[in-house]
């Protein structure tokens, strides 16, 4: 690797300093990173920008990129690859094993020496990644898929360049728990990476702090206001908060190897309304608490607390085989292409049993809400973001940044049905808590929202109004420029 590569600092604020609400708290440069295959000629494969100008390598004819000087930095990572890739063009590895390799090449090549700062004095190299060694060792699906690995390891990059088994485990430790999904200007996922000083942060199911990309960079900023920056009480979030308690920390378990004790996850009420079923019961609405799974040591008969009826065995059985597919359809589908059959499916067998504020319920909508607005469903979309609105605001919250972004897809949905003032009020709801997690020149901002927001000018009534208050803020402008004007003075004596 080049010399420059062995020190370099994330951009950061220093320690002693206080963040305010939108501060960009680091700015962490990749270690080592991949484009998923199915996206691959859309990115560059150095800038990762989007462009349909891409050329491929001349050589493996595999890896894209946007210029000849993209193709030349990308070469410090691309040439130990190169030859690999072209020999299995018929059978290219997965992403993860991409990834793999690239890191372990990059070990044997200097890159152990790297460390990336996060304040002015303490930093990160890869061996400073928590790895997890012994859960691993001990944990059966990780294993089996280290035996899985290794062999497409060695077809891909031979024998000889393969680490011995117990410090390829801690390669595979540092990465599996350790890496980000790399987002798009639309927050698209589209790959992963390695970053060390970003991987300081540990996880909140309700997060302080927010991650967004800009080029290859993973940009994470504060959405509190904090006195003294402390690393020790910033958190970003690694699951998506519109799943159960029980799935949650199944699910961070699974992947980082420990169980989550958070508020949130503490929280009795939200779990009784993660699991809530209709009452039913001559017309009754309210909501009743079912357990996700039957405990024979702990038997629960739930009861309407609001009629005082109890819930049939039927009904609980129907609940715990409706969560059960949709819990396995949801998890085989992709979140960047939902598959709209799938979901009406879940939705119509959900029917009149789940609560509108049901967890599984909730996730069911906003994937057929994602397929909706992918497909320019836009009817459809307004029909199940109405639907939602309650859910997702519950489980995320009002001033979430994901929260927002449900808002920019519903107000477009609204604006182009011409439903005018409520798509705008959407978007005035999410612009500000989008500039603070984003940052204001976040594509998203500069140009998906104003672009939207144009569109409701076909209403005269919006039109006039933005135009009356572009004259104010011209006015108000003008008088406070005139004040910063000296003054002249008339000094006229009496004849």
């Amino acid at each position: 690797m080049r010399d420059y590569y062995i020190r370099f600092q994330a951009k950061t604020l220093l320690n002693k300093r206080p963040i305010s609400k939108g501060d960009l708290i680091m700015n962490s440069e990749p270690f080592a990173f991949v484009i998923n295959s199915n996206h691959i000629s859309e990115y560059c494969g150095y800038c990762l920008s989007r462009t349909t100008l891409l050329k491929p390598c001349k050589k493996c004819r595999f890896q894209w990129y946007c210029s000849p000087g993209c193709e030349r930095l990308g070469w410090d990572f691309h040439k130990y690859e190169c030859a690999n890739l072209k020999r299995m063009q018929n059978e290219v590895p997965t992403s993860f094993v991409r990834l793999l390799a690239r890191i372990i090449f990059k070990l044997q090549n200097g890159g152990g020496k790297i460390v990336e700062k996060y304040n002015g004095k303490d930093g990160r190299r890869f061996r400073d990644l928590m790895n997890h060694y012994a859960d691993v060792k001990k944990d059966e699906e990780a294993t089996k898929e280290v035996e899985d690995l290794i062999p497409k390891l060695k077809t891909y990059m031979g024998q000889d360049n393969l680490p011995n088994f117990a410090d390829f485990l801690g390669i595979y430790g540092r990465v599996l728990v350790n890496r980000f999904c790399l987002f798009d200007d639309t927050m698209m996922t589209f790959g992963s990476g390695l970053y060390l000083a970003a991987s300081i942060f540990d996880h909140a199911c309700i997060p302080n702090c927010y991650i967004s990309f800009s080029g290859r960079n993973v940009q994470i900023r504060s959405l509190i206001d904090m006195k003294e920056l402390d690393y020790n009480k910033l958190r970003i979030g690694y699951v998506d908060p519109v799943c159960s308690v029980a799935s949650r920390k199944a699910d961070l378990y699974r992947r980082w190897f420990f169980w989550c004790d958070c508020k949130t996850c503490a929280d009795k009420e939200r779990k009784e309304i993660e699991n809530s079923v209709i009452c039913g019961t001559d017309g009754c609405d309210a909501k009743v608490y079912i357990p996700e799974e039957f405990d024979p040591e702990n038997p629960y008969e739930p009861k309407c607390g609001v009629c005082e009826t109890p819930v049939s065995a039927k009904r609980v059985r129907s609940y715990r085989e409706i969560v059960f597919t949709t819990k396995k359809i949801l998890k085989d589908m992709s979140e960047e292409n939902p598959n709209l059959p799938d979901c009406v499916d879940l939705l119509e067998m959900q029917g009149e049993i789940l609560h509108p504020l049901n967890v599984w319920r909730v996730r069911t909508l906003d994937f057929a809400f994602n397929a909706c607005v992918f497909n320019g469903c836009w009817s459809r979309a307004m029909d199940y973001g109405d639907m939602n609105y309650e859910g997702m605001r519950y489980y995320y919250g009002a001033e979430n940044p994901t929260f927002s972004l449900f808002l920019v897809k519903l107000g477009k949905a609204k604006i182009y049905l011409k439903e005018f003032r409520e798509g705008v009020t959407h978007l005035e709801v999410a612009e500000p808590i989008l500039t603070d997690a984003l940052g204001a020149q976040h594509p998203i901002i500069v140009d998906h929202l104003i672009s939207i927001n144009n569109l409701a000018n076909e209403d005269l009534s919006i039109r006039l109004e933005r135009t009356e208050k572009m004259k104010m803020k011209e006015d108000l402008q003008n008088w406070v420029m005139s004040l910063a004007r000296p003054q002249v003075r008339l000094n006229i004596k009496a004849a």
